[in-house]
């Protein structure tokens, strides 16, 4: 089932236009990557469809319902949390009122997500229920944000560049497991934006390639982890 749909969306800064009529979809249960290198256009495709970066033209739908002109807090509100590249967790409250803050049910009244269940997935925040958001390490503000996005009960979880600034060892031992769990186990439909393909190539069920602002080639990771010449061209790898 079609879960969000955008339609030859264009974006500007200003002036500058970044992005050129970018065109996606994503079902629901399924895992979609954005990749593409710095700057191709990742971050601002995900702002478009949050409402922080509106498209000047073009068409957002989700769940069947346009929602290019909603705010952000209207956009979060209809069922989709978004974890930002720079985290923004509240640095200076505990980790537990970080995810009571956020509770909230889905957009169809229903509590998939509470703390019990998001410490059974990050039993690490459990651990550190009362510490402060600013004495965390950088994998451990990853898990919070989302873990915190999460208690908004969403329909369809958006990360951007999630393994920014994280070890290796984190993002593989870690960061894998738990966004392929999030899937597999609770269902849960994910667009994910990332620099790191390899990371994505081993979840997604389908990839966008963006590069300077616009889709370059789309098809299933399985594609793309045997298309040389994408790789090259637009992935580094």
């Amino acid at each position: 089932m079609l879960i969000l749909e955008v339609l030859d969306i264009n974006t500007f800064y200003g002036k500058s236009h970044i992005l050129q009529d970018v065109s996606l979809k994503v079902n629901k249960g399924q895992i979609v990557a954005l990749l593409g290198r710095n700057g191709a256009g990742k971050t601002t495709t995900m702002r478009s469809i949050m409402g922080l970066t509106p498209p000047k033209r073009g068409v957002i739908r989700f769940r069947g319902q346009e929602i290019q002109r909603k705010k952000p807090f209207e956009i979060a509100h209809k069922g989709i949390g978004f974890v930002p590249e720079d985290r923004g967790i509240f640095p200076d409250i505990s980790v537990l009122d970080n995810l009571t803050i956020a509770a909230k049910d889905s957009a169809d009244g229903e509590k998939r997500w509470t703390l019990e269940k998001i410490y059974h997935y990050f039993p690490v925040l459990k651990r550190l229920r009362d510490n402060k958001g600013q004495n965390l390490s950088g994998g451990e503000q990853q898990m919070l944000t989302i873990a915190r996005t999460l208690m908004t009960n969403p329909d369809l979880l958006l990360l951007d560049e999630p393994c920014e600034g994280l070890a290796p060892q984190i993002v593989n031992q870690v960061l894998f497991g738990l966004i392929k769990g999030l899937k597999e186990k609770e269902g849960v439909t994910i667009l994910l934006a990332e620099q790191n393909a390899r990371f994505c190539l081993g979840l997604a069920d389908w990839c966008y390639v963006l590069d300077k602002g616009s889709i370059q080639f789309d098809a299933s990771a399985t594609d793309i982890s045997q298309n040389q010449e994408v790789q090259s061209k637009y992935l580094s790898l």
